[in-house]
């Protein structure tokens, strides 16, 4: 958690600030301490009291995805540039995008906005064009 600030995954990932948590995983703003460079650290979560058969099984599905997951590239889909496994739990090593956090951005004026005001402008449209034309020629 937020004790674990400063620690060293993997060898080479060190974690600098948790960045967001849900029920999957906490995910920490980290550097590559071998490519200096910023990078998203997942830290997966498994969860307590889970059959070693099950947890295997949790372990390589993830790992699973992972590797799935690097092979796709295109511009919406952040990279996925490692997987380590660091005391038996595996932790995803991504592409950090650094701005705000999704529901920030949204109540700022993000895609909920622009979404908003497209369709403000759509209804406008419809008003328009359900007003009689002033123009030239018109009576």
């Amino acid at each position: 958690m937020v004790g674990d600030e400063g620690r060293l995954v993997g060898g080479r990932y060190r974690l600098v600030a948790l960045i967001g948590q849900g029920g999957m995983g906490r995910v920490w703003r980290g550097v590559d301490e071998t490519l200096n460079r910023q990078v998203a650290v997942k830290e997966v979560l498994l969860p307590d009291g889970l059959p070693p058969g099950d947890r295997t099984q949790l372990v390589r599905r993830t790992l699973r995805e992972a590797e799935v997951a690097a092979k796709l590239g295109h511009p919406g889909i952040i990279t996925v540039h490692d997987v380590v496994r660091d005391a038996d739990v595996p932790w995803i090593v991504m592409q950090y995008v650094s701005g705000p956090p999704p529901g920030r951005a949204r109540r700022a004026g993000g895609p909920a906005a622009v979404a908003a005001r497209r369709r403000d402008r759509g209804a406008d449209g419809r008003r328009a064009r359900a007003r009689p034309c002033r123009g030239r020629g018109a009576p």
